[in-house]
């Protein structure tokens, strides 16, 4: 049995829904995906080739509606769109209990529904929505294309999207899904719908009276059925997209305020970073394009080059965003300068020699503070890049203020030391003569650290040796080095001469040929001169000699010595003068070891006694009768201890003679001890004839030295020595 058809819409109806289907679908789609991708700031679908198919298929939706608009004022067969309007705005007070009984019918099935005509309530309100939604989006699409920036339209664009879609899911579900008005689809591809359904649904349609039979109009599994798959979707959805980033996405989006919706696209990292909260309002206006004024409010800098027409934006016309265009990503440069053709004498700064070569970024580079969102990002900055000085871009390599000047010094075509308009005797303090003419600049400018950087000091070196030199003399002198020394030579020709007659030491005699070293003695071999003792050494002998007398004089060297030589002909000494012991004829003629014996320290000078017996030992002990000082053989000589040595000896004779002696015997005694003493004299004089074949000569000295001390030892030891000799010799033969 054939169903009975019910002709709902005509052909005109049907294709204008159709078409009209065809460019919704196509917008709602790109515009979800546009809405969905920056509310998350992603990337699925490139967002330039998605904007420009939303707005393609905008402008023809735009124009299938103005065309349709005057194809139904001039064809009678669109004028039925006026018809359909006309009834979607006919609304009955029970086309208002529908609306509040309909959401109770989808819940409990037993509520039912008031009897419709061609549309239900849900469907004109529909129409309505559509045609308000899209008239809406419409406007507000051809709006935002010819004001870009503005923010009003932008607003209405997504309220009519976000309530056009609602009802666009719920008409699809209606139409599609839902059983008991699934039924309506083939009246949107032929115009024709079964008759039953219209008496279910559109009974007001027909010319029959309204059944009283009740008619489910919702049915409640297949909402939760596609529920379910919907949630399921979403929940897939945020698993691969990441719970985490999900949640941190939509906190964005809530302390946005929803504004990251709107955005067609992320702000560069500067201006993300300087607007507070992300106010759209900061920058843009509700109803025009965004104002240069907002724009300088911030770039202080460039308003006043405006303001005085100075640099390259000062010469320049027309609003901020003709050249700078905002929301095409946080790592798009949106100043759009060509490096290359760029002329940089429009800027303030005008690049001549060593500047005109140079890249771009040498000078324009600024790292943002580590604070910033964008410190990991190397920004170029163009304006506000100070160049009153050198100092702003290079950096200060003397460390002082006074060097801040640098074209005093430099010239900008080179840094380098040979290009240098800088002359030390000319615009320095310190006139370079001498040895200072060939040193190297760090000789005397040198390098310190700071910040991790080298840096050549000019400035606070001072002026006085000292401050370059470390003093060799450790301190000795008086920081007066040029009262010594020469900038021609520290060594030679010596501004002062040394040891002069004024001098606290004169050289004078064997001291004139002596080295400086021979005094003033190096701690090594291998140190300078410079390094020895020259202050306190002392004027003394003693202070460079050793005492050869071991302290045994109590008066200066100078008494005896001369510093022409230090022996014999240069020898001061005086015995008569410079002693308590003076030399009698006797004693002149004699060698000073005669006396002075030497120690195992030195020669003795002092203590040394008056007596005869301190050097005349043997005569002393021969007249006590002793050979040795343990050994007592003789009586003592009656004359020992009656008598002096000089009364018997006269000093003032070097030669005293026989006749002398017995001279003074006669004068204690009588002539005949004078015979006598000739008479021994002679026996003396036999002993040493015989004795001086026989004995050493040593030995003839040592028994001479007896003779006269002691008459009673002296002739028995000579018989005594000559007879053993004999013996010795008669037994060998």
């Amino acid at each position: 049995m054939t169903q009975q058809k019910y002709r709902r819409f005509t052909l005109a109806e049907v294709v204008l829904h159709a078409l009209q289907a065809i460019i919704y679908i196509a917008l709602f789609i790109t515009g979800v995906i546009l809405l969905l991708q920056r509310t998350f700031q992603t990337d699925w679908i490139s967002p330039g080739s998605l904007s420009v198919l939303h707005r393609i298929m905008g402008i023809v939706l735009v124009i299938f509606l103005i065309q349709t608009f005057l194809q139904s004022l001039i064809t009678p067969s669109f004028r039925i769109l006026w018809g359909t309007i006309a009834e979607a705005l006919k609304w009955k007070p029970s086309d208002i209990i529908w609306l509040i009984k309909a959401p109770f019918h989808f819940l409990f099935h037993r509520i039912s529904l008031p009897p419709s005509g061609k549309f239900n309530p849900g469907q004109k309100l529909n129409i309505l929505v559509v045609l308000t939604t899209v008239t809406g989006m419409s406007l507000s699409g051809i709006w935002m294309i010819s004001v870009p920036g503005a923010l009003l339209p932008w607003y209405i664009h997504v309220i009519c999207f976000l309530f056009g879609s609602m009802l666009f899911v719920i008409h699809l579900y209606l139409s599609i899904v839902n059983p008991p008005t699934s039924k309506s689809i083939t009246g949107m591809i032929t115009g024709f719908v079964p008759l039953q359904y219209i008496r279910d649904h559109h009974p007001l349609c027909l010319n029959e009276p309204v059944p009283e039979k009740h008619h489910v109009h919702l049915h409640r599994l297949p909402a939760i059925l596609l529920g379910i798959v919907v949630v399921t979707i979403l929940l897939s959805g945020i698993y691969v997209f990441g719970p985490d980033r999900f949640i941190l996405k939509g906190q964005q989006w809530a302390q946005s305020r929803g504004m990251l919706s709107l955005m067609p696209g992320p702000l560069t990292l500067s201006h993300a970073e300087a607007i507070k909260e992300r106010q759209c309002l900061n920058c843009h206006n509700l109803k025009s394009r965004p104002a240069s004024e907002k724009c300088i409010e911030c770039h202080e800098i460039i308003a006043e080059r405006i303001q005085n027409s100075s640099g390259y934006h000062g010469k320049l016309t027309g609003p901020c965003i003709d050249c700078h265009t905002e929301h095409q990503g946080s790592d798009v440069d949106i100043r759009p300068l060509d490096k290359a053709s760029f002329n940089h004498q429009q800027a303030n700064f005008h690049l001549s020699e060593k500047h005109a070569i140079l890249a771009c970024e040498k000078c324009h580079k600024v790292r943002p503070p580590e604070s910033s969102i964008a410190k990991k990002m190397v920004k170029i900055r163009y304006i506000g890049i100070a160049h009153e000085t050198c100092l702003t871009c290079h950096k200060n390599f003397h460390q002082d203020s006074r060097t801040e000047e640098c074209l005093k010094c430099h010239i900008s075509n080179s840094w380098l030391r040979e290009d240098l308009k800088f002359e030390h005797n000319r615009d320095s303090r310190f006139v370079l003569r001498g040895k200072h003419i060939t040193l190297a600049c760090e000789k005397c400018h040198n390098t310190v650290r700071a910040s991790g950087d080298e840096l050549f000091r000019l400035h606070n070196i001072g002026m006085e040796c000292k401050d370059c030199h470390t003093d060799p003399h450790a301190g000795q002198f008086e920081q007066k080095c040029n009262e010594c020394h020469s900038e021609l030579d520290w060594k030679s020709p010596l501004n002062k001469p040394f040891h002069t007659v004024e001098s606290e030491f004169p050289l004078n005699g064997k001291h004139t040929a002596l080295t400086c070293e021979k005094c003033h003695i190096p701690a090594k071999d291998d140190f300078k001169l410079a390094s020895p003792k020259f202050i306190g050494l002392g004027t003394k002998c003693q202070s460079c000699h050793e005492d050869p007398h071991n302290a045994q004089m109590s008066h200066s060297c100078s008494t005896c010595h001369s510093d022409q030589g230090w022996k014999g002909m240069y020898l001061l000494f005086s015995h008569n003068e410079h002693s308590a012991f003076k030399l009698d004829s006797l004693h002149a003629g004699l060698s000073c070891d005669g006396c002075h014996t030497n120690t195992s320290q030195a020669t003795r000078y002092r203590p040394l006694q008056k007596h005869c017996e301190l050097c005349h030992n043997a005569q002393t002990l021969a007249m006590q009768g002793i050979m040795t000082p343990k050994q007592k053989l003789f009586e003592s000589d009656p004359h020992w201890g009656r008598l002096a040595c000089i009364d018997c000896h006269d000093t003032n004779i070097t030669h005293q003679s026989t006749d002398n002696y017995a001279a003074r015997c006669i004068s204690c005694h009588n002539t005949l001890y004078g015979k006598l003493f000739y008479d021994w004299s002679k026996i003396f004089l036999e002993y040493n004839a015989k004795a001086a074949s026989l004995l050493d000569n040593d030995i003839i000295q040592q028994l001479n030295r007896v003779r006269f001390h002691n008459l009673q030892m002296a002739a028995p030891i000579w018989k005594d020595a000559i007879n053993r000799i004999i013996q010795t010799d008669s037994g060998t033969r």
